[in-house]
């Protein structure tokens, strides 16, 4: 995993050359490498900022201070970096295809977060079973200590 300084250079790249391809007189539409390549580095900054502040529990106030400007200016780069992609796309005449891109993306979390739900829920139902085999395992276990007992003293005083 790369650090989120890097994955925002990564990003920031692919947005100056999205732009300089777009001058050039570039179909917007041959680009998608470009605008792949810029939400792949994004998605890698996000990422690796939470690893960042989960790590932040040995840093010092001012490490911590730092980084959370770094990742703050990041972050708003970034939203600006899309908002130009957006732009670039209206502009070109492909608004269409940025609409589709938003209702897909929102469509794909959903699933992700559905499918996310789906195995914590499973994950759940697992525990849940497990315990329910072990309570009955350990009732078992305590039936058969109690009436293995009083058929022994049944037992005892009927063959008397």
């Amino acid at each position: 995993m790369i650090d989120p300084f890097t994955a925002f250079a990564m990003a920031q790249g692919a947005v100056k050359g999205i732009k300089a391809a777009v001058q050039l007189g570039k179909d917007v539409s041959g680009l998608y490498k470009e605008f792949s390549q810029f939400y792949h580095a994004a998605d890698q900054v996000h990422v690796a900022s939470t690893r960042m502040r989960i790590a932040a529990v040995n840093k010092t106030d001012a490490q911590i201070s730092s980084d959370a400007l770094q990742i703050a200016m990041a972050s708003k780069a970034l939203r600006d970096n899309e908002k130009e992609l957006k732009d670039i796309l209206f502009w070109s005449g492909n608004a269409d295809v940025w609409n589709e891109m938003m209702a897909e993306r929102t469509r794909m979390a959903k699933e992700r977060r559905a499918a996310e739900q789906a195995i914590i829920d499973q994950q759940q139902r697992d525990r849940e079973a497990m315990y329910n085999i072990l309570m009955n395992t350990l009732l078992a276990i305590g039936a058969v200590a109690v009436i293995v007992p009083v058929i022994a003293i049944v037992w005892t005083i009927v063959t008397r």
